[in-house]
């Protein structure tokens, strides 16, 4: 093991495989922290970062473009009653969870 690097003639072909798909950083991170898992949740991050760059975006439009505002203002007002009705019945739910813990902490 001492000396050898990721990708050398010494190793089987199919590690120097699938180092090839990895990204470059990777031979920053040790191998025992860069897991399976971890690739799953920087997957996650990414996905999640990519998601709310596209609400962010199309809310900028919708705020700036004044066709855009006026073609999209009908749903936007239903989905504001709804999303108003959801985070009252969610104000509810925690104020009961918040009474319990008060209650408990007595």
């Amino acid at each position: 093991e001492s000396g050898r690097s990721l990708g050398s003639a010494d190793e089987p072909q199919s590690l120097a495989l699938n180092l090839t798909v990895l990204p470059r950083w990777v031979k920053v991170v040790p191998p025992q922290f860069y897991t399976p898992s971890l690739r799953r949740r920087i997957e996650a991050v990414v996905t999640l970062w990519s998601a709310v760059s596209i609400l962010w975006a199309m809310w900028q439009l919708y705020r700036n473009l004044p066709l855009l505002h006026e073609l999209l203002a009908p749903f936007v007002r239903v989905l504001n009653r709804y999303l108003d009705a959801l985070l009252s019945r969610l104000n509810a739910a925690l104020h009961q969870v918040t009474e319990v813990w008060h209650s408990y902490l007595r």
